[in-house]
């Protein structure tokens, strides 16, 4: 099996999570990963922890992360065209 890797060492993930949106590119940030295995895969020593995984990739869909209704539904839904929406609580909303 061949696999393809790219290895970024930042201290903070911020910057390449920004940096891919505006090249047209998605993420998946992964925290729950098999750390093991993926050390066995990437080969690396003990020596490093793999804290996460951030995914990078040309998405496949269109997904619009858009404020939350009146009615507060959370739910994601896809309307007729395949867009998936994600409603989104607002920052002012969350903060006490």
């Amino acid at each position: 099996m061949f696999y393809e890797c790219v290895f970024f060492f930042f201290q903070a993930e911020d910057g390449i999570r920004d940096a891919q949106e505006s090249r047209g590119l998605g993420d998946v940030y992964k925290r729950q990963v098999q750390r093991e295995k993926l050390r066995e895969i990437l080969g690396l020593d003990e020596g490093f922890h793999i804290g996460y995984v951030i995914a990078l990739g040309k998405p496949a869909e269109t997904c619009l992360i858009e404020p939350l209704g009146q009615d507060g539904d959370i739910r994601y839904y896809r309307d007729a065209e395949g867009i998936h929406h994600v409603p989104k609580r607002s920052l002012d909303d969350l903060i006490v």
